[in-house]
């Protein structure tokens, strides 16, 4: 939970991959490593349990798939969309 506060958890997320089209090749390469390292790190957490974990593993694929696609096509708003929604699952 960030900061240990309830109140900061997201209520709604908004995942529009059409949003991230113009960020620069840099940010969204850093982007794409965050939202995996977010997945791995849940996998690895001394608090995982079994929702946790599928989420883990849901998020992983969506995003490891997705990554070289969006690095290579970054014009691919399906790609991107899988990236979102996996960097949304890792979160």
């Amino acid at each position: 939970m960030a900061c240990l506060d309830p109140k900061a958890a997201a209520r709604v997320a908004i995942l529009d991959p059409g949003l991230t089209l113009s960020q620069p090749p840099r940010v969204t390469a850093c982007a794409g490593m965050d939202a995996i390292a977010h997945a791995l790190e849940t996998a690895v957490a001394n608090k995982r349990n079994p929702v946790s974990m599928m989420y883990s593993r849901e998020a992983f694929q969506l995003c490891i798939k997705a990554f070289a696609e969006v690095i290579t096509h970054p014009k691919d708003l399906e790609a991107r969309g899988r990236m979102l929604l996996g960097a949304a699952f890792a979160g």
